[in-house]
């Protein structure tokens, strides 16, 4: 069974300069934050989240030569992502339920809130 990880990383890693290019790129990018945590009950996994936003043209980004899908996004996005991912779920509305999840979550979202605003980051959707 694969784990499906979805992060943020910096997009001028020479890896990523050119996401929506084509490019051979051999290595994934470096992690900036930890992993999305998994929603809880029947929500749609972040990783798939992700693919679908990249082909529907909402996020730019493509699939890597390394298998991964990057999308460049501004931190606005990422908020919204997080908001549509995780608004009103289990792990959000009752921290006891799963507090490691819990627990994830908050401190993605502490992460989140210190990123620049008019910076580009790749959100990296990811097979492991």
């Amino acid at each position: 069974m694969q784990l499906l990880d979805v992060y943020i990383a910096k997009l001028d890693d020479t890896e990523l300069e050119a996401v929506g290019e084509s490019r051979s790129v051999n290595t994934a990018p470096k992690r900036l934050s930890s992993s999305f945590p998994p929603p809880s009950g029947t929500r749609e996994n972040p990783f798939f989240v992700v693919l679908r936003k990249i082909e529907d043209g909402v996020f730019n980004g493509r699939q890597t030569p390394w298998g991964a899908w990057v999308a460049r996004v501004r931190k606005g996005q990422i908020d919204k992502f997080v908001d549509e991912i995780y608004a009103g779920d289990r792990i959000v509305r009752d921290p006891d339920y799963k507090p490691h999840l819990s627990a994830q979550l908050t401190r993605l979202h502490s992460f989140i809130q210190s990123l620049e605003q008019d910076t580009d980051y790749a959100l990296v959707a990811n097979k492991l």
